[in-house]
Order: C-alpha cells, then sequence, then structure tokens
C-alpha cells in the first residue's frame, strides 16, 4: 500500500492513531487533576473551617497541604511526559505549549495557595468571637464590648436576639460587656492573650443577670 507524504502526526497514527489521542487527552486531564483538585479541596476545607473552627478541618487542611505538595510533583511530571508523547506524534507546537503553560501555571499556583490558606486557617484559628443573645423579655441598649485592644457597638439586641463580634486581640487583657437595657456591665473574660481563639456566649437574662459560656479554639 502507498501512503502519501503527510506530516508526521499523520505517518505515526495509522491503526493506532486514536490510543495516540486518547494517551495524551488522558496524560493532559492526569495533570490538570494534579493542579485542581489541592486546590478545589483546600478551598472548600478552609470555606468549612471558617464557618465550624472544627479541629477535625484543621488537620484535613494540613493533610491536604502535604498531598497537594505531592500531586504537583507527580503533576510535572506527567506534563513532561506529554511534552515528549506530544513531540513524538507531531502534535502542534502552539497546542503543545498552549496545555503545558496552562497546566504548568496551574500546578505552580498551588504553592502560593497552600501559603495563603494556611495564614486564613491560622487567621480562623486565632479569632475571637462573641455571642451576645438576649434572653430577656425587653431589647438591649447601645450594646458595647471592648477590651483587648478592641472594641464594638453591637447596637439595639431585640428579646431573642443574638449578635456577634468576631474580633483578633491586638493586646492582652480583659473583655467587658456593657448595655443600657438594664444598667448592665459586666467583665466577660478577665484575661485574654493575643493568638489564642476563643469562643464566648453572653446570654443576658430577663433580670439582667448575665452567663458566659467559654470555649477555646
Amino acid at each position: 500500500m502507498i501512503r502519501l507524504p503527510g506530516s508526521a502526526l499523520d505517518a505515526s497514527r495509522g491503526e493506532a492513531g486514536a490510543p495516540i489521542d486518547q494517551s495524551l487527552q488522558n496524560l493532559r486531564r492526569t495533570a490538570l487533576l494534579c493542579a485542581l483538585g489541592p486546590l478545589f479541596t483546600g478551598f472548600c476545607i478552609l470555606a468549612l473551617y471558617w464557618m465550624t473552627l472544627w479541629f477535625i478541618l484543621a488537620m484535613a487542611g494540613l493533610i491536604t497541604i502535604y498531598l497537594g505538595v505531592g500531586l504537583c510533583f507527580v503533576g510535572i511530571i506527567v506534563l513532561l511526559q506529554f511534552f515528549h508523547r506530544a513531540r513524538r506524534v507531531g502534535l502542534p507546537r502552539k497546542e503543545r505549549n498552549r496545555t503545558v503553560i496552562v497546566c504548568l501555571a496551574l500546578l505552580l499556583f498551588n504553592f502560593p495557595a497552600a501559603a495563603g490558606m494556611a495564614w486564613l486557617g491560622a487567621a480562623a484559628f486565632e479569632q475571637c468571637i462573641v455571642d451576645v443573645h438576649n434572653a430577656s423579655d425587653r431589647p438591649l441598649q447601645h450594646v458595647e464590648l471592648a477590651g483587648c485592644g478592641c472594641e464594638a457597638k453591637l447596637g439595639t439586641i431585640a428579646p431573642g436576639a443574638t449578635e456577634r463580634w468576631r474580633f483578633w486581640t491586638q493586646r492582652e487583657g480583659g473583655l467587658a460587656l456593657s448595655t443600657d437595657g438594664f444598667a448592665t456591665s459586666s467583665e466577660i473574660a478577665g484575661y485574654v492573650s493575643p493568638g489564642v481563639g476563643c469562643h464566648f456566649t453572653v446570654t443576658v437574662g430577663a433580670d439582667g443577670e448575665i452567663d458566659v459560656e467559654t470555649k477555646y479554639n
């Protein structure tokens, strides 16, 4: 059988053309999966951790960082295989280079992304949260929180409502709540240390008494 001269890709395909194309596609998808998998997983874990502050999610995020670094190196190896195979079968240079550049950029982006997510995770761990719940039958007027170099004005809290304040301690010290609803001023915490996350649930009762539940991250 006489074959007319053609491109290197046409000459190399023959009956095995489809498997070669499929092999390139598999290598490209694997490289993209190594790049996008850790990014998507890390983002989901970080978002859930900010909402829940569950310790198990912090551990899962740390494991994802280590696995992501390993997958990035695997993705680079796969990408090198794609490059050499694409050259061998004669894949157009423009398409070959575009695939390599995009995949490599995504793979390398995992490193600054991992650093950023780790920083945001640490920030979530170190934040302090104060929930003020009005369990009385009258509104709390001019509710204010102050301490540790921070202050917040929560305004009016209706009966049965809850207001939340998130903050990062600027210095060590106590934390106090004041409100005009019962002419109440009370210390929530005698000492809060910078860098230690905590969650205070403050309940103002019917007679103005204040109950504080404290949890540490």
